[in-house]
């Protein structure tokens, strides 16, 4: 009977202990639950905001300047009507400012003449020449000296007490020569010995724009915070990377960013310009050459045009002029249809292009344009094209009428037309606005 009344004690034991084991799985599983569940929420560590610093190196500007020969003889055996003789002088300017140098030449002291090297009052020194007309160079008169740039000048002019500028270099260069010839014209009437000056050369680095101030790196977002003109931070001299020519910029009425100087964009010597969509108003992977062929100089072909007698506050005057096929960089042909269709590129800097059919409207009608006085007289100082009368400037924008024409801004004296006519194969100039 123990036997029988311990088993159900001991039967009652082990089922009680397999109620214990479940519930401790139970209670275990509920724990992980809990303890998982509760995990999830837990608050993560907070990060802190990135923070960065902007590396900078400024690179000084590096200008030197050499004379080749450093003293230069010129040895005259004179005659009773004059004898010439020349030597050249090379000058070589290396510097490594973005846009280059300007170099300019004077005679040491007020004095421009050759003084005898004794110093004798009693021997007359040999005067510069004086130029009938200011810049232009003549025949060398006798007992008189002069120079002239280039390696085989024949007319002369004076020998500047001031510094006269020599030549102008746009870009970075290891090594640039200009060349100026000097030259004496002496008779029996002149002493013998030797007569000397000195002459100075000074190059100075051209200006040049902060690097983040750069046509290409303009942005329709820095458009767009800019305030509009004349209030302060509404204007910007911005340089163009591909010939580092500078452009002043400003935010009219319209609420567009555009150049307000003539685009004079244009070739180095007898080379091709490549322009290509990393630098210019270009398709992606399209390219275009700038030929000297394809550029027109006004200061050339119109030399009493308005423009070219302008102030240091135009940087460009005229600027250089292009027919609509290279204003379009090859984007608008003769098959580009009429309709007022836009073609799709320009020789514009990148994030730059040129104004379509109806924004000149805008433009001109926000500044209170009339005729050729109001435009000149405006933010956007629009120049004359021809002779000071008239003004015209390209858009995009292929003629209704004509396949042969393009839509341009026209103005006068009288009045004023944001979308005349002319023929694609004009030479005109050209504005560009942000896009």
């Amino acid at each position: 009977m123990r036997l029988g009344t311990y088993a159900p004690v001991r039967t009652r034991l082990s089922h009680m202990t397999g109620i214990f084991k479940l519930a401790a799985v139970f209670f275990t599983c509920f724990c992980l639950a809990f303890i998982a569940g509760s995990l999830s929420f837990v608050p993560r560590p907070s990060t802190a905001e990135p923070a960065s610093s902007e590396i900078g190196v400024e690179v000084a500007t590096i200008l030197t300047v050499a004379v080749d020969p450093d003293t230069a003889i010129l040895d005259i055996t004179p005659s009773p009507s004059g004898t010439l003789a020349t030597e050249t002088i090379d000058v070589t300017v290396a510097t490594n400012n973005l846009t280059g140098y300007t170099l300019a030449m004077q005679a040491a002291t007020e004095d421009n003449s050759l003084a005898h090297i004794s110093g004798s009052p009693a021997i007359p020194s040999i005067p510069s020449i004086i130029n009938t007309v200011s810049g232009v160079a003549e025949t060398l008169p006798v007992n008189h000296w002069g120079y002239n740039v280039g390696p085989a000048a024949t007319t002369f002019l004076a020998v500047p007490t001031t510094p006269t500028q020599l030549a102008t270099f746009p870009s970075p260069t290891e090594a640039e020569t200009t060349t100026i010839t000097v030259g004496a014209n002496v008779n029996n009437s002149i002493r013998a010995g030797v007569y000397i000056n000195t002459l100075t050369f000074t190059a100075i680095p051209n200006y040049v724009a902060k690097p983040s101030q750069t046509m290409q790196d303009f942005t329709t977002a820095k458009c767009d915070a800019m305030p509009v003109y004349p209030e302060e931070g509404s204007e910007l001299d911005l340089v163009d990377v591909r010939d580092n020519k500078v452009y002043k910029i400003r935010k009219l009425d319209d609420n567009n960013c555009w150049m307000v100087d003539n685009l004079s964009l244009e070739p180095m010597g007898t080379d091709a310009l490549i322009l290509d969509s990393a630098t210019s108003d270009l398709p992606s992977g399209n390219t275009f050459s700038l030929t000297p062929d394809r550029v027109e100089d006004p200061q050339t072909s119109f030399p009493e045009a308005y423009c070219n007698s302008l102030d240091d506050t135009y940087a460009h005057g005229c600027g250089m002029h292009y027919d609509w096929y290279v204003t379009t960089a090859g984007t608008g042909t003769d098959e580009t249809a009429s309709g007022r269709v836009n073609a799709s590129g320009s020789i514009c800097s990148k994030n730059w292009r040129l104004p379509v059919d109806g924004e000149y409207y805008r433009l001109g009608s926000s500044l209170g344009w009339t005729n050729a006085q109001s435009i000149m007289n405006s933010p956007w100082r629009g120049l004359p094209t021809y002779g000071g009368e008239a003004g015209y400037y390209w858009t995009a924008t292929a003629d209704t009428d004509n396949i042969v024409e393009a839509i341009i801004m026209f103005f006068s004296y009288t009045n004023w037309s944001p979308d005349d006519w002319a023929n694609r194969a004009n030479t005109l100039p050209v504005r560009c606005l942000a896009r």
